[in-house]
Order: structure tokens, then C-alpha cells, then sequence
């Protein structure tokens, strides 16, 4: 049967299997997520899986480094917190940088680079 497919150009392809780097008998961080693998600063993503909740870390494309556990880059979709204003980068994403002319409205005075933490606290 299967010399008949080959002759009549019928037989069915075999199917493709993709060589997949595995930790622990399940996929890879690498395997399942490589954009967020691309990310990671200073050890494998090949020997964890996107479940685990080890704190890890990161360096986003802008080069920013931090600290954050896989399963919340993973499944909460979270990323560099400097990027995405949830702390601050003097230079960055601070109140001088991102609006000088609010700061020199300060209550305090101008607000001006490290100087913010201490007016704050």
C-alpha cells in the first residue's frame, strides 16, 4: 500500500519535530517564551521552566537591570519596571527628566535628580 502512495506521489509527509530543550520533562523558559528568554541577565533559561517562581535577573532592550521572579514575567506579563514607571531611574523616568518645568513648581523648590528622595521622605 504505502509503494502505491510513493508511485502516485500521495504519501503523507512525515511530520516535522522541532528539537525542544527540556527541564524536568517539561519545556524550557527558552522553548516556551524566547522574547522574555532574550531577557535574561547572567544565567540559562533553558534550565527552568516559565512556572517557577525564582527571583531572577533581567536586562530590558534599554538596558535596565533588575530583579524579578519567571512565573511574573511569564503569566502576569509584567517587564522592566523602570520602562513601565512603576520605579524610578534617575535620568529616566524621574519627575526632572520627564517634566522639567513641573519640577521647578516643587513646593519645596526645583526638584532635581537625587534630591527628589530626599524632598519626598
Amino acid at each position: 500500500m504505502l509503494e502505491k502512495r510513493k508511485k502516485n506521489g500521495t504519501e503523507k509527509p512525515q511530520s516535522k519535530r522541532v528539537a525542544r530543550k527540556t527541564y524536568g520533562g517539561r519545556a524550557s523558559l527558552q522553548v516556551t517564551h524566547p522574547k522574555i528568554s532574550s531577557e535574561a541577565f547572567g544565567w540559562d533559561p533553558g534550565n527552568v521552566t516559565s512556572g517557577s517562581p525564582e527571583e531572577k535577573t533581567w536586562k530590558c532592550s534599554l538596558g535596565h537591570v533588575y530583579q524579578a521572579a519567571i512565573v511574573r514575567r511569564t503569566r502576569r506579563n509584567h517587564g522592566c519596571p523602570f520602562c513601565s514607571g512603576h520605579q524610578v531611574w534617575f535620568g529616566f523616568n524621574d519627575l526632572a527628566t520627564t517634566h522639567p518645568q513641573l519640577s521647578l513648581e516643587a513646593v519645596d523648590g526645583p526638584v532635581t535628580g537625587y534630591s527628589t528622595v530626599s524632598q519626598v521622605l
